[in-house]
């Protein structure tokens, strides 16, 4: 249980009436809206860290460069994997 203002209250009803849903249904939702928001302002704040730090950008770039070799290592010989949609790699 927890304790939310009356205006909170009013805002969930009416939300709830609105959309047919019930009143937890719409919390739920709004907290998830909250929860993935918060995520990607957390990515952007750590972009613009990144862009303002050079050290950190050429270990990533480091980083991206070691990696990138390994993305089709050993699979030079398989045939292409079936894409969604038809499409072959």
């Amino acid at each position: 249980m927890m304790r939310v203002s009356r205006r909170a209250r009013e805002d969930a009803e009416a939300l709830a009436a609105a959309t047919g849903k019930p009143m937890s249904v719409v919390v739920e939702e709004a907290l998830a809206m909250l929860r993935k928001a918060a995520y990607w302002q957390q990515f952007r704040d750590g972009i613009r860290r990144l862009e303002a730090d050079s050290a950190a950008q050429v270990a990533e770039r480091s980083d991206l460069e070691l990696y990138e070799g390994t993305l089709a290592d050993g699979l030079e010989d398989e045939e292409p994997y079936p894409h969604p949609g038809g499409r072959s790699r």
